[in-house]
């Protein structure tokens, strides 16, 4: 059986749906009590974050029941989100220099400093037959990073630059594949 992409673009909206839970509750005010708590559903904290506090767990289980041969393929799609800090940077009227800012408003938009999250996938692909023999660990890792995105006033003046920066997802994050799968003949 081949990948239907209808059936798969189906299975992202529901996901895409769980996914975005919670993270954004408009309107959208900072000082509004549900925005000042993000990403409620499906939180996972690194093992030793956990060992510090454990109102987050660092695990989740997923079960699928399958029906194929055990030499199809099959690819576990893994979609999460990865905390960013942004933060806002105007150009100061002084010295030119860019000093961060918790607002900049430039013609009549408003640019915040906050936290949010950037999407991330990674692939695991594994043949079912495996998965029958031996429980597998396919790992994944989330690198860290800083972007920059220059602001423009009207006029295509500078006026300050808005800074992601996201922090790795270390080592010891990893998705643990095992199970029993249904074959048909």
């Amino acid at each position: 059986m081949r990948l239907d992409p209808v059936h798969l673009e189906h299975a992202r909206k529901v996901a895409d749906a769980i996914l975005y839970e919670g993270y954004l509750l408009y309107p959208y005010r900072r000082s509004a009590a549900k925005n000042q708590v993000r990403f409620q559903f499906g939180v996972l904290m690194p093992p030793g974050y956990r060992e510090l506090d454990d109102s987050e767990p660092s695990a989740s289980q997923t079960e699928c029941l399958l029906e194929c041969t055990d030499d199809a393929e099959i690819m576990v799609v893994l979609r999460f989100l990865q905390l960013q800090r942004r933060t806002v940077q105007a150009v100061s009227p002084d010295d030119g220099n860019l000093r961060e800012v918790s607002t900049l408003y430039l013609d009549g938009t408003e640019y915040t400093s906050w936290d949010e999250a950037a999407e991330r996938e990674q692939h695991v692909t594994v043949p079912a037959g495996r998965l029958l023999e031996e429980d597998r660990n396919a790992e994944f890792h989330a690198s860290g990073g800083r972007s920059e995105e220059p602001l423009t006033d009207s006029r295509g003046h500078r006026a300050g630059r808005l800074v992601r920066e996201w922090a790795a997802a270390d080592d010891g994050w990893f998705a643990i594949l095992h199970g029993e799968i249904l074959c048909t003949p």
